[in-house]
Order: C-alpha cells, then structure tokens, then sequence
C-alpha cells in the first residue's frame, strides 16, 4: 500500500537513477546498447539509458521509448521497486506465490544492427537478476 506516497516518488527518482550504472556495469552490455525502462502504476514513468563507446552507462534523453532501444523493462511500480531494491522474491515468485509481473523486452534489429540477437538475449535473461542496487 501507499505505492504514491511523495517517499514512493523520491524512492522512484533515486532507484532510476541506477539504470545507466545497472547497464554499463553490472549487466556489462555492449557499446551502444540501449535500455528503456517502462514503468506503469501509480508511479509510472520511462526512463532510458545506453551504453559509451567507453563502456559507460549514461542516461539517455532521446529514443527513450520501448521500441527504439535494444532491450526494454515493462513492469509495475511495485515489481520495479522489488526487483531495483535486489528483493530475489520478485523474480521467482516465492514471497507471493507466482512470479511478479515484468517483460523484458528485444529490439536488437531496430537499435542497433550489428548487435548479435544471442547477445542480446543474454542481455535480457540476466538483466532481471542485476537491477538490484540497494544491499
């Protein structure tokens, strides 16, 4: 509950903030890789961040919208908060029973041509798993 509290939207703005850090460092993409996180609910926002040529994650202002990036987050504030704040429950379900809802979505072909569909793949399988930024 109070998922739209004013903490809730400063909570939302401080997690986002580790979207570029969760996509140079820890998922350890690519150069050019892109991510666009599509968050819905009482708190819904989008968010993007893609990969320097240097290996930096940095924010991204532009084609920030699922589908012009090569991989795409679609969640819900509250499965965003868990999987963000590394709660493992959100991924496998065992804290309510079923799997929390979230997709993670490919557009390789769209964002950037030369990156390997299997890399991209692999990119999606472990992205889930290293959103967690709070200990």
């Amino acid at each position: 509950a109070n998922l739209a509290t004013p903490a809730a939207q400063v909570s939302a703005l401080q997690l986002t903030q580790a979207i570029p850090f969760v996509l140079g460092k820890k998922l350890s993409a690519p150069p050019g890789t892109s991510l666009v996180v599509a968050v819905s609910g009482p708190i819904a926002f989008t968010r993007g961040a893609m990969v320097t040529e240097d290996g930096r994650g940095v924010r991204m202002f532009e084609r920030c919208s699922p589908g012009a990036s090569t991989l795409t987050l679609e969640t819900d504030w509250a499965t965003f908060a868990r999987l963000a704040t590394g709660r493992s429950d959100a991924l496998d379900g065992t804290g309510a029973g079923e799997p929390l809802p979230y997709a993670v979505h490919t557009h390789a072909a769209a964002s950037d041509p030369a990156l390997p569909q299997a890399v991209v793949d692999d990119l999606a399988a472990r992205l889930p798993s290293v959103m967690g930024v709070v200990p």
